[in-house]
């Protein structure tokens, strides 16, 4: 009589409570797509940003009156690096989501052993260090024009992926709800460029009239843009104290909200 083949002791073993190794393989899966196309990933919008910087300097040049007791440009570096990390995480986490549905890559995702969050985790900690390594890369640029380092870098870094990481939640969760990629380039122009832009990344919002100057006061993209700027000059235009937990929260509900949508199968179909 033939004998029946061993179980693999392994093979019985129970889920642990967190796939670190599934998620890890997820974000270097992420990442490594990332890197392979770097001229669209890490170029292009380095280079965007580097040309916002090179109109101001060349259409203002050492004119520009100082901005809250700042040299013009020592105020507009901050505002450039953290919308540089705020626009990645959303280009990062909205083409990522809606690329996997198109082509058939989210089936594979949802079929594996991930769970919602760890599936979610998977695909903000890839957008959000890509967020970083694009802000690193225009900051090290800019150095030579503005040599500007941080007078107190953990406000600086956690502005920055605080910052990243609620924008990558809404990259993440324009993709699950996008058919097409028109319609993340629709979210991309018409909610996420004006809510960065207008946050105080090129001019002090107490510049605006009163009531667009108390929006912007709500805003989280001005809460990161503004904690960043503090991170770099020790001067911002909101309560760093206030205004940092405050994101934090919002970026935990925005993750628990984006788990919860992945948990309730939210368009991960196309």
């Amino acid at each position: 009589m033939t004998k029946p083949p061993a179980t693999l002791v392994a093979a019985g073993r129970p889920m642990p409570m967190f796939n670190v190794l599934g998620v890890t393989t997820l974000v270097h899966m992420e990442l490594r797509r990332y890197l392979h196309g770097w001229h669209y990933a890490i170029l292009a919008p380095v280079l965007t940003t580097l040309l916002f910087f090179a109109v101001f300097a060349l259409a203002l040049g050492a004119d520009r009156a100082p901005v809250m007791g700042l040299p013009f440009f020592h105020f507009l570096a901050p505002g450039l690096i953290a919308m540089t990390a705020m626009s990645t995480a959303f280009e990062a986490a909205g083409w990522t989501a809606i690329d996997a549905k198109v082509n058939g890559t989210m089936d594979v995702l949802i079929a594996a052993p991930l769970r919602p969050g760890e599936l979610v985790t998977g695909f903000l900690v890839a957008a959000v260090c890509l967020a970083l390594i694009n802000s690193l890369l225009v900051a090290v640029c800019m150095q030579p024009f503005v040599p500007l380092l941080p007078v107190a870098p953990l406000t600086a870094l956690a502005s920055l992926i605080l910052g990243s990481l609620v924008f990558a939640v809404i990259g993440l969760l324009a993709g699950m709800w996008a058919s097409k990629f028109d319609h993340v380039a629709t979210v991309q122009n018409f909610l996420v460029a004006p809510a960065v832009f207008l946050s105080g990344a090129f001019f002090p919002i107490s510049g605006y009239g009163p009531l667009l100057a108390e929006a912007m006061q709500g805003n989280p993209a001005f809460w990161a843009i503004d904690g960043v700027r503090r991170g770099f000059t020790a001067t911002g235009e909101s309560d760093g104290a206030l205004t940092l937990p405050l994101l934090a929260v919002v970026a935990i509900v925005a993750v628990l909200f984006a788990r919860h949508a992945v948990a309730a199968g939210w368009k991960l179909k196309r």
